[in-house]
């Protein structure tokens, strides 16, 4: 933990303090009364619920920390101390690397300091496997691809089915995803159940299909599963079918897979699908057995890794190790919000000469022959 002194005071703490009918200003990480709403100088006192119910909302906004109230000099003050800083934060990421190819999301930064992207429609890894143990960043890393993907494709060149199951009896808890509601990209509400999720794997197997007929290959279609095995356990066959299928000929349609799961040993992985989740990603595991398992390899030490976004990156005997980019919880409302909001640079009209220059045209002057 350490004292956060440069908050910037965004949209969301504005509105906290509004709903608290208080005008509030930041300085030295320390928030204290400015103006009343008749504009009077005057100092603001709380009941000391109501401060500290401002003060967990303040934190809710910044994504966790600790709070402190004081009575100093006359007045109430709240401290608030932020979490650490981001390891690797997608925001400051994606500065490093602005003109992406399309398709091409951003996972992270290796251990000599690059960023690693995954380009999705490189044939040798066009669908992902992401596995670790708990608290691995296994949906941290999913969440940062996606925003990825989003920010520099439209919904005109990338469409996107996220699917995050839950069992029957989570069914009611609300989902991590919930947020990527508001992403114009997707195809279809999040998907968490069953027998919507069947229904649309069997559309992607025919709209599969008619691709390869037709040679169709664009939008690309991202197909985001969370909880993998869990999804398989409780769909049996009827949903294992269509989604080796899906890998198997899903990329040449420009149909690819971002899958995750904490249990890369499952059995109910089918040695078929495994095989054709030619990317894994993998975070820190229980042992060497789960390991190889999860990476295909006798002695990747996966089981060292740190977890927290602690990664390697495998394809075939390639091997890098990186720290995923995360994006804040805080970060998360204005960054849907830029994307959905998002629009196409003004293109300003500049003369052009379209004549062709004559045959014969001197070359070595500048001039080119056009035929």
């Amino acid at each position: 933990m350490s004292t956060r002194s440069d908050i910037s005071w965004g949209e969301p703490e504005e509105a906290t303090a509004e709903q608290y009918e208080l005008s509030v200003g930041v300085a030295d990480a320390m928030l204290q009364p400015v103006a009343d709403a008749d504009g009077a100088r005057r100092g603001v006192y709380l009941a000391w619920e109501r401060l500290c119910a401002l003060g967990a909302d303040v934190l809710h906004s910044l994504g966790g920390g600790k709070l402190h109230v004081s009575h100093e000099s006359g007045r109430w003050q709240l401290r608030v101390q932020a979490r650490d800083a981001l390891p690797v934060s997608l925001a400051a990421l994606q500065q490093l690397v602005p003109a992406l190819p399309p398709i091409t999301a951003v996972l992270g930064l290796s251990l000599e300091g690059q960023p690693v992207v995954l380009d999705l429609q490189q044939s040798d890894v066009s669908h992902v496997l992401v596995c670790g143990g708990e608290n691995a960043g296994k949906t941290t890393l999913l969440q940062s691809m996606v925003l990825s993907l989003a920010q520099t494709n439209r919904q005109a060149r990338m469409q996107l089915l996220i699917i995050d199951h839950a069992p029957d009896d989570d069914i009611r808890e609300s989902s991590v995803w919930e947020p990527f509601q508001q992403l114009p990209h997707l195809l279809s509400p999040i998907l968490r159940q069953v027998v919507e999720t069947a229904d649309a794997l069997a559309f992607l197997v025919e709209e599969m299909d008619y691709r390869l007929r037709q040679r169709v290959e664009t939008p690309a279609i991202v197909v985001v599963i969370d909880r993998l095995v869990s999804l398989l356990e409780d769909g049996g066959q009827p949903m294992l079918d269509p989604l080796v299928r899906l890998a198997q000929r899903g990329a040449d349609a420009g149909i690819h897979l971002l899958t995750a799961t904490r249990h890369p040993d499952a059995n109910v992985l089918d040695n078929l699908l495994r095989a054709n989740l030619n990317l894994r990603i993998v975070g820190q595991v229980a042992d060497a057995r789960v390991a190889r398992a999860a990476t295909g390899l006798p002695d990747s030490q996966a089981e060292y890794l740190l977890g927290a976004g602690d990664f390697l990156a495998v394809a075939g005997e390639d091997v890098v190790q990186f720290q995923a980019a995360a994006c804040a919880p805080r970060d998360l409302p204005h960054y849907l919000r830029r994307v959905r909001h998002r629009r196409d640079p003004v293109l300003l009209a500049q003369p052009l000469n379209i004549r062709p220059y004559l045959a014969g045209a001197d070359e070595e002057n500048g001039d080119w022959l056009q035929t």
